[in-house]
């Protein structure tokens, strides 16, 4: 079964559009030739897989930011995008084909709303930064990283998995919980 490539705009109702429907499932690539022998030319068509189908790159972007404005998300787009750029640590953003690729992120994650998924790693610092109010809604727990083993709050939700991102140094360590003590797998 083949999936449908979407390389204008043209041909879809924006109004109709929802996030579900653009959501980033993962990045395409085909290679185009034109042409034979000596005057044989190659082009690289760079994609999005969603549930619509292949789009082009900067039609996904097109379409997102139509919809990032129409769901009234912009104030989160833009802290998506300085939170991205503060946790940069490789210089990634830094380099030339960086700022395309910032603005990029920042869209597939105001797209996918991780800034209202609990489980997402940076849940409580983004919030904690950017709309504080919002964690009032949000059952946290205290938890201890066998890491660093310095307390720090976490959603609830990302309490049921063996490992938690360890707001201290970053890593994904095993953990013990105030709410529920638990063994880790891998001590």
């Amino acid at each position: 079964m083949g999936t449908e490539h979407i390389d204008k705009i043209a041909g879809l109702d924006l109004s109709t559009l929802t996030y579900d429907d653009i959501r980033w499932q993962c990045g395409t690539g085909v290679s185009i030739t034109h042409g034979t022998g000596r005057n044989k030319t190659y082009a690289y068509r760079q994609g999005v897989l969603t549930k619509l189908g292949d789009m082009e790159v900067s039609v996904w972007e097109k379409i997102a930011y139509h919809l990032v404005e129409a769901n009234d998300d912009l104030y989160h787009l833009q802290c998506l995008s300085e939170m991205l750029r503060k946790h940069d640590y490789g210089g990634h953003y830094a380099r030339a084909t960086g700022k395309t690729e910032l603005k990029r992120d920042a869209l597939r994650h105001c797209v996918a709303q991780m800034h209202n998924n609990p489980q997402w790693a940076s849940f409580v610092e983004y919030n904690q930064a950017y709309r504080p109010d919002h964690l009032k809604l949000v059952s946290l727990v205290t938890v201890v990283t066998e890491c660093c083993n310095d307390p720090f709050e976490a959603p609830e939700a990302q309490t049921h998995r063996d490992r938690i991102y360890c707001a201290h140094c970053g890593r994904f360590s095993a953990f013990v919980s105030n709410t529920m003590k638990r063994t880790p797998k891998y001590l």
